[in-house]
């Protein structure tokens, strides 16, 4: 199936709008847009527009994995980082490691 307007192929169905589009549909037509030159028209439902092709969606899908991973790693980090900064100096002797101060009145 082809546009009525410019013959370009590259296009899909167009959601129902407009109140003609009922009685488009009881004939067996249905709505169709052009995704080249926008306009809306209507042609029967048993012709099938070509498939668009999913790879800009994937590449898409990957960019905001990516994002959503290093932007976990990096709060995984900072978190880290926070609770050393608040951890309590004493909590080192707690752990059964000697200080510093430890290790200096020792000897």
């Amino acid at each position: 199936m082809n546009c009525p307007q410019c013959n370009s192929s590259d296009i899909r169905h167009s959601h129902r709008s407009v109140w003609t589009d009922l009685f488009h549909s009881k004939l067996g037509r249905g709505a169709f847009r052009c995704r080249s030159c926008k306009v809306r028209f209507h042609a029967p439902e048993k012709t099938k527009p070509v498939p668009r092709d999913f790879s800009r969606r994937m590449e898409r899908y990957r960019r905001l994995a990516l994002q959503a991973l290093i932007f976990t790693a990096m709060l995984v980090m900072f978190l880290l980082f926070l609770r050393y900064l608040i951890r309590e100096p004493g909590m080192a002797s707690e752990t059964g490691r000697l200080s510093v101060r430890q290790i200096q009145d020792a000897v």
